[in-house]
Formats: structure tokens, sequence, C-alpha cells
């Protein structure tokens, strides 16, 4: 398939995938880097893009790869002197912290009815629209809804239970 980059697709795609990574990373200057990173990934690799989701979606997929390979080098690095007692800085409380609460959500996520798990699956960890995933999913745009509530909720209250939630 052949597809261009113009201003009016990158101003289309760029604030879902800033969300995506806000959310994912929970830190401003990490998750534009990672973005940037996922543009430039993205251009490098156009003529792979098959046609086979929307360019966002896509996006969102490679932007995905680039968090997880985040967490895999920073679960990877070990610092020079680890003393014992070490006490950990806030941002890598917050970095643990997150990576626990990926595991329950995937753990959590398979727990959840089949509609309620693809919901979620689709908004959240694919970033399609709600009229897309509606459609994948074959359901009326209103029930979509609510399987997100209350795939969301289960998920949330997983979490609050682990004093991981919001």
């Amino acid at each position: 398939m052949d597809i261009t980059i113009d201003q009016a697709t990158f101003h289309a795609v760029q604030p879902v995938l800033l969300g995506y990574a806000r959310r994912a990373v929970r830190r401003e200057d990490l998750a534009q880097d990672l973005v940037q990173e996922t543009w430039s990934a993205g251009t490098r690799h156009l003529q792979s893009f098959g046609g086979r989701s929307s360019f966002r979606s896509w996006m969102v997929g490679i932007l995905k790869h680039k968090i997880i390979d985040h967490y895999r080098r920073a679960g990877r690095e070990q610092p020079l002197e680890a003393a014992p007692e070490r006490v950990l800085e806030p941002a890598q409380e917050q970095d643990l912290d997150h990576r626990r609460a990926v595991d329950i959500m995937r753990t959590e996520l398979q727990k959840l009815p089949e509609l309620q798990r693809r919901a979620v699956e689709c908004c959240d960890l694919r970033g399609m629209d709600r009229d897309e995933a509606a459609a994948e999913l074959g359901v009326e745009r209103g029930h979509l809804r609510v399987l997100l509530h209350r795939g969301r909720a289960q998920l949330r209250r997983r979490l609050e239970e682990a004093e991981l939630g919001p």
C-alpha cells in the first residue's frame, strides 16, 4: 500500500500516540521521546505498512513495541554500586509500580468476559477509536461503551486491591 505522511496525517495521529505513551509511562519527557522514536521507525518502515489496519493503529502498534523495549532495557540496567538497603528514587519506584500494574493488568485482562476483554484491547491497547472498535466487535457503539465501562471498572478494582490504583 502506498501511503505518505502529510501534515494532516501527522496531526491526526500525534495526539493518539502521545496520549497512549503518557498513560503507559506517566512521564511527559519519556512519552515524547518514545513517540518521536515511533515516528522515526514508522517512516523508516513505511513500505511495510500493508493496510490491514488503519495507519493510526499500525503506529500505535509500533509505539507499544517501543514502550515494551523501554521497560525491558530499564529492567536490565543495574546500578554500578548496588547497596543492599538501597532506597528507590521516586521515578524508579513509579517504574516498579508501573511494571507491577502491567503484570496485573495482563493477568486480569485475560479473566474478563471475552467481549469486555476485546473492547478494552481494541480501544486501550490498540488505540482504535470507538467506531472502529464497535465495527470490529460487531456491536453498537452504546454497547461498546458499556463493555469498556465494565471491563475498565473490573481492572481498576483489581489494581486498587493491589494498592496500585488511581
